[in-house]
């Protein structure tokens, strides 16, 4: 009997130990109203996507990740482009927000824009999308809704031996149906006091092409047998050798981001 109360008391002494030893993390909503509050307490509607999710969803661009994560409609004016419409509104009528800064307002057009594809999804680390009217903290022109996208940060050295924290990645990636061509370098180099984190993504994406195999009865239906071009300092239609392929909606694009954190002590 003496042995079992031991036992006993020993059991609960570890099952109190293990209780306090745990850390209960609240979920935080950071820019709901520009502030930490909890999910729970905010009454919009709000989308989140984790690091962890736009790693894995392994996407071409921003606008494929807010279409498959966040339940944002995509309008496509070509392969690899993508404008984000939320309960019918787009263009100038919802707030376009990186890191704090926003890249769209009231000036823009009301219809489709493509500025989002700009936002490389390499380097995102937290994307949070607000559903309905947000001008009280963005701005009268979100009306339809917000899109804050939150870069990585630098991270900092924390091992007590370690005294340089270096990390390195690369991708490559490639989607036959838009022939698109992605390459990614990533590097995050941080010390005690400093760190900084680099981020290149090099994108191609190829002519919209519609199908070769046709039926008699559609005859030359869909297809582009001319296309302008710029020649002599003016517009020319030339002719499609490629009738099946839409010219002109091609493209290349390079994004660089660059960031340095410091927790030195702010100056008085």
């Amino acid at each position: 009997m003496k042995h079992e109360i031991l036992l006993f008391a020993l059991c609960f002494s570890l099952l109190e130990l293990n209780a306090q030893s745990r850390i209960h993390l609240d979920e935080k909503v950071i820019s709901a109203y520009k502030s930490e509050d909890k999910r729970s307490e905010v009454a919009n509607s709000i989308e989140i996507i984790q690091e962890k999710d736009i790693i894995n969803s392994q996407i071409s661009t921003t606008a494929d990740l807010l279409e498959k994560k966040g339940n944002v409609f995509i309008q496509r004016s070509q392969l690899g482009g993508g404008s984000p419409i939320i309960r019918g509104f787009e263009g100038s009528r919802i707030s376009i927000i990186i890191d704090g800064v926003r890249m769209n307002h009231a000036i823009y057009r009301t219809d489709h824009i493509q500025n989002v594809i700009s936002i490389d999804n390499n380097m995102l680390e937290r994307v949070e999308i607000l559903e309905g009217p947000q001008s009280t903290i963005y701005g009268s022109d979100a009306l339809g809704g917000a899109m804050v996208f939150n870069t990585r940060k630098p991270k900092f050295s924390t091992e007590p031996d370690e005294k340089l924290l270096l990390r390195v990645g690369a991708a490559l990636q490639y989607a036959s149906a838009a022939q698109n061509r992605k390459m990614n370098l990533f590097m995050n180099l941080g010390g005690r006091k400093i760190a900084s984190t680099t981020n290149f993504t090099l994108s191609e994406f190829d002519h919209l092409r519609t199908g070769q195999n046709r039926a008699a009865r559609e005859g030359d239906w869909g297809l582009n047998k001319t296309y302008v071009a710029w020649k002599n300092n003016q517009d020319t239609i030339l002719e499609n050798e490629k009738p099946w392929v839409i010219q002109n909606a091609a493209f290349r694009q390079y994004d660089l981001m660059q960031k340095f954190l410091s927790n030195y002590p702010m100056l008085p």
